[in-house]
């Protein structure tokens, strides 16, 4: 937002609409003190500007060159204290539901699974629900946030068979309805909760493999990459996605040249800029038609990445037993998007 049109503009606006009249500076010194976004904005726009504002009287002569070029947003509002978030920190079992704990969990290497198993979907048709419930009742609490945003990885991790017995087929199908049906039906518990994070915590994060020095071995792993994808979507049962694996020209290496070859076709945009006046727009309707239609929409396999909650997840929700009440989970879904937008 920096040298853009719109700090002039929320500047020349404030002089004229809210330092006006008595009236209008106290509403405005109380929006000010209470709103911690509406606060940093302004800052903001003070700090570009070159110019403080006397939060004590809110007279247009307070709004003068800040001779000072450091400094906190803050520091240009004065006599107002910067308000608090009001945010609570939430712990459970220990852990803090914050940011942090999202960075820390994410940075794990998990694979949730492609599909889920038949038995398991009623189950996590009621998961997924309530925790989509949950942050559309209270769009402002980061621990609604953190246990949708965990859901998928705590719950739907793919299964990696530690001997030759588990390898077999039936076996590790078998194995793999367990180990989501366990992690389900702790998931409402505190407890429960709290030891799924400790034991995702609890893995060996992979450090990436370095751009510059690849290792002795990668030439030889690319190879027979094809070969390897291939055996996994036979596996898998998934015939038509191993012939196009076959048909494949190669693998791209893992190297600065691909890097920028991706860059070079992929630009990135400029930062997005806070318009002078924002528009009036009607509210967001949205219909449950519309909204199955769009996840029904997106293509297998390339809809969302491979560590997170798939579009093809929500598709077996509404299969099986949960097709009968799949109105739950799509009033659910409409809540969250319209509250969230």
């Amino acid at each position: 937002m920096a040298g853009s049109k719109g700090f002039p503009r929320l500047i020349a606006r404030i002089k004229r609409l809210h330092l006006s009249s008595d009236d209008r500076k106290k509403v405005f010194q109380e929006a000010i003190s209470t709103d911690l976004d509406l606060f940093a904005s302004v800052g903001e726009a003070l700090k570009a500007y070159g110019q403080w504002l006397c939060g004590v009287c809110c007279h247009e002569d307070g709004l003068t060159n800040f001779k000072r070029v450091v400094g906190d947003t803050e520091e240009f509002i004065v006599g107002i204290s910067k308000p608090h978030t009001g945010r609570d920190v939430v712990h459970v079992g220990g852990l803090v539901m914050d940011d942090g704990l999202l960075d820390h969990v994410f940075s794990l290497p998990i694979t949730t699974v492609k599909s889920i198993p038949p038995s398991c979907r009623m189950a996590f048709y009621h998961a997924l629900t309530a925790a989509l419930g949950k942050v559309a009742a209270t769009p402002g609490s980061v621990e609604a946030w953190v246990r949708l945003l965990l859901l998928p990885r705590c719950i739907l991790r793919v299964f990696r068979p530690s001997n030759r017995q588990e390898h077999g087929s039936g076996n590790r199908k078998s194995l793999q309805c367990q180990s989501i049906c366990r992690p389900l039906a702790a998931w409402g518990d505190e407890d429960g909760f709290a030891e799924l994070i400790l034991s995702l915590l609890a893995q060996p994060s992979n450090e990436p493999p370095s751009l510059d020095k690849p290792s002795p071995s990668s030439a030889n792993s690319a190879t027979h990459t094809n070969v390897e994808q291939c055996l996994h979507k036979v596996t898998d049962d998934h015939f038509t996605a191993a012939v196009k694996v076959l048909c494949s020209s190669g693998v791209v290496p893992f190297e600065n040249d691909t890097l920028k070859a991706l860059v070079a076709k992929h630009p990135s945009l400029p930062l997005p800029v806070m318009p002078g006046s924002l528009l009036s727009e009607h509210p967001l309707v949205v219909d449950a038609d519309s909204v199955f239609k769009c996840i029904t929409s997106f293509p297998k396999e390339t809809s969302c990445g491979r560590d997170v909650l798939r579009a093809q997840h929500i598709l077996d929700a509404f299969c099986g037993e949960g097709f009968a009440i799949a109105g739950g989970l799509l009033k659910a879904i409409l809540q969250w998007s319209v509250r969230v937008w």
